[in-house]
């Protein structure tokens, strides 16, 4: 069972079930990332304030994790709360800045999201 789990392609060119489940979860996550980004900039004021808020409190409980992924994640939903937050309170020069910030974010995630899904199913693809 071992040996199903850990395919290593070897010179057959299979990609190996690691590969493709890094993947096919990057590819869910990047593209989640980039939704969310896109929506929590799109939100009225109010409601923009209440999940950014909600969003960096649950970021900073993430980032004190003993596992390093939950950190990670955590550190990117604490930056997408503060950066709501900033672009929310409308303060002159910030704002403008929040939302260039949040777009280029989310439009990067959606494209790694596509790429690593891309790459997934092309690997799937060659392992019929």
């Amino acid at each position: 069972m071992k040996d199903l789990l850990n395919f290593d392609s070897g010179d057959s060119g299979l990609p190996s079930t690691r590969n493709l489940a890094r993947q096919g979860l990057s590819a869910v996550g990047f593209l989640a990332t980039g939704i969310g980004l896109f929506v929590m900039g799109s939100l009225p004021p109010v409601f923009g304030i209440v999940i950014g808020a909600a969003a960096c409190v649950l970021g900073v409980g993430s980032v004190f994790s003993r596992d390093s992924a939950d950190r990670v994640g955590g550190s990117v939903l604490f930056a997408g709360g503060a950066l709501t937050l900033l672009a929310k309170f409308k303060i002159p020069l910030l704002a403008p800045l929040a939302h260039v910030v949040m777009s280029v974010g989310a439009a990067a995630c959606l494209g790694l999201g596509l790429w690593n899904a891309i790459k997934f199913f092309r690997g799937l693809r060659a392992r019929r």
